[in-house]
């Protein structure tokens, strides 16, 4: 500050509605990490000139601070996502990090989604395994059998060959768990589905998923209670021809979101902070 800089702090999680389910509730907890955690985290956005975030539940999360809070929602550099053709032979799959969630994926036990595989003889897939002992595998969280099912996986990797993980995806699945940390959480898995040029099947009622939806993706929503709608879902999205569709739609979506275009909403926050 004494040198004239402004300084700006980014929130892209509610770290403090993080369920116990969650191991980032643990390893952020103040009484476990003394020096690394959200108490720290609190006090430096309290500190800071300016906020920028990611959802309008973030936006809330920070409002008592009285900080200058921007929202920039996520965008992506379509360059680096060559589409896949999801009419072709891929897998229904699923990508992140299993140690950073809560029971996202457990939403899809009641689903039967096992039953559905085998019925079909299709493979499942996760991009982004820990390789992390104590971890449980993506289908553990299920409830599918490697046994029965063919479970296929791609490990965690650096962020720049991170659109690699999509490759073998031809529909995405965004199981979310109802908690409050998931209703701050952005649009970004969505977008990534729609970056790869795939269709995708989210949990209904998380408010920014629905925003972009109602920007037209080809997205499909299934209640968590309302287990046979993703099966259905599925069911519709085996036709390679429907594939092919909301793919091409999905993909059009994500061109409106290139940072290449949506560079200037930073560049307009940025321009406002310098000139507090």
């Amino acid at each position: 500050r004494a040198a004239g800089q402004k300084i700006v702090c980014d929130l892209d999680d509610d770290f403090w509605k993080l369920d116990k389910t969650n191991i980032a509730y643990h390893t952020t907890d103040p009484s476990r990490n003394k020096i690394f955690n959200r108490a720290h985290y609190w006090e430096s956005l309290k500190e800071c000139d300016a906020i920028t975030v990611s959802t309008e539940a973030l936006r809330k999360r920070v409002e008592p601070l009285g900080k200058p809070t921007y929202i920039l929602r996520n965008a992506i550099d379509i360059e680096q996502w060559q589409p896949n053709d999801p009419g072709a032979d891929g897998m229904i799959g699923w990508v992140g990090g299993i140690q950073w969630r809560s029971h996202d994926l457990a939403q899809l036990r009641c689903a039967n989604i096992e039953r559905f595989l085998i019925q079909e003889s299709l493979p499942i897939y996760h991009g982004g395994d820990s390789q992390v002992p104590g971890v449980p595998k993506f289908y553990e969280q299920m409830g599918i059998d490697p046994q029965k099912v063919q479970c296929a996986v791609s490990p965690l990797c650096h962020i720049a060959a991170y659109p690699g993980l999509w490759r073998p995806i031809n529909i995405s699945l965004i199981p979310l768990e109802n908690v409050y940390f998931n209703h701050a959480k952005s649009w970004l898995k969505q977008l990534e589905s729609c970056a790869a040029g795939v269709p995708y099947i989210v949990s209904a009622k998380f408010p920014e998923q629905r925003l972009l939806m109602e920007e037209g993706t080809a997205g499909r929503e299934a209640r968590n209670d309302k287990p046979r709608q993703w099966i259905d879902h599925l069911t519709d999205l085996l036709d390679p021809d429907v594939r092919r569709e909301e793919g091409k739609i999905n993909r059009a979506v994500a061109e409106n979101h290139d940072i290449r275009q949506r560079w200037v909403e930073w560049a307009e926050a940025y321009a406002d902070v310098v000139a507090l």
